[in-house]
């Protein structure tokens, strides 16, 4: 800008076409740099896209992968025909992936706080602990909060 104005103060049209010149040339050197600037932020945006992309990807699979295992019965702690002519009185539990498994796992110690005070609680899934509570229903996805309820409770 100082040297438009300082040749726009020199007068005479040569004068000006060498300062068009020169802030033409200072104007795309500017340009390229906000370039390569854009073409940097593009590059990060890609990896950050990339990675959100996996990430969802990941979490959809877990999803099917679920949603194929629920109707799935896992008998625990028995032999094979142990369970005789009523296989419904049985113990029965949903068959989860492994991920699910120990995301409700850290819930255990939570679990059993609960049932040394004779609370009502639950699982729903994927991993939300339910605890029902003078009437109350109160929803934990984090073991740590649903372990400090569980301590409050007398």
């Amino acid at each position: 800008m100082a040297i438009l104005l300082f040749f726009l103060r020199s007068g005479g049209p040569a004068c000006w076409v060498l300062g068009f010149a020169q802030i033409t040339a200072m104007i795309e050197a500017k340009f390229a740099v906000v370039r390569a600037d854009l073409a940097g932020f593009s590059a990060i945006l890609d990896g950050v896209v990339a990675k959100n992309l996996i990430i969802i990807l990941s979490e959809k699979a877990e999803d099917q992968e679920n949603r194929l295992r629920r109707d799935n019965v896992r008998i625990l702690g028995s032999r094979e025909g142990a369970e005789g002519k009523d296989p419904l009185k049985f113990f029965e539990k949903q068959d989860f992936s492994v991920t699910v498994r120990k995301k409700r796992g850290t819930f255990n110690e939570a679990c059993q706080m609960l049932i040394e005070k004779n609370v009502r609680f639950g699982m729903n899934f994927p991993a939300t602990l339910a605890v029902t509570r003078e009437g109350q229903t109160h929803l934990f996805r984090s073991p740590v909060k649903a372990l400090a309820f569980a301590k409050e409770i007398s």
